[in-house]
């Protein structure tokens, strides 16, 4: 990335994972490190089992962890309060319990797509 930007507003969209461990890490690394002024996370859902269905993981323990590694990434992402966190979730049967779950994870924004 260019160190600048000419002014303009640079965001970020992610699943959630990311490239270093710790959920703060992961976090702080946002703002700090790439000075984004943005973030969107895609949830989808707010159910493990859905959300294996809508990013193709056939392995349920898998599909926990990877659901609850990305939740987590929210709810500390939202708590660190340095950027904005939007939350996108899918629309249909799983609109509802993922609008549900990225207001109890502190998102200051929820698109469905």
């Amino acid at each position: 990335m260019k160190e600048s930007r000419h002014g303009i507003p640079f965001g970020i969209y992610s699943c959630g994972r990311s490239i270093s461990n710790s959920e703060s890490e992961k976090a702080s690394l946002l703002e700090s490190e790439l000075g984004l002024s943005r973030a969107e996370v895609t949830l989808g859902t707010g159910e493990p089992s859905l959300y294996g269905h809508l990013v193709g993981f056939n392995d349920l323990f898998f599909t926990k962890e990877e659901f609850n590694r990305t939740c987590n990434f929210i709810a500390t992402a939202t708590e660190c309060g340095g950027i904005p966190i939007s939350v996108s979730v899918a629309s249909g049967k799983y609109t509802s319990s993922g609008i549900a779950l990225a207001k109890a994870l502190g998102a200051s924004d929820i698109r469905v797509y």
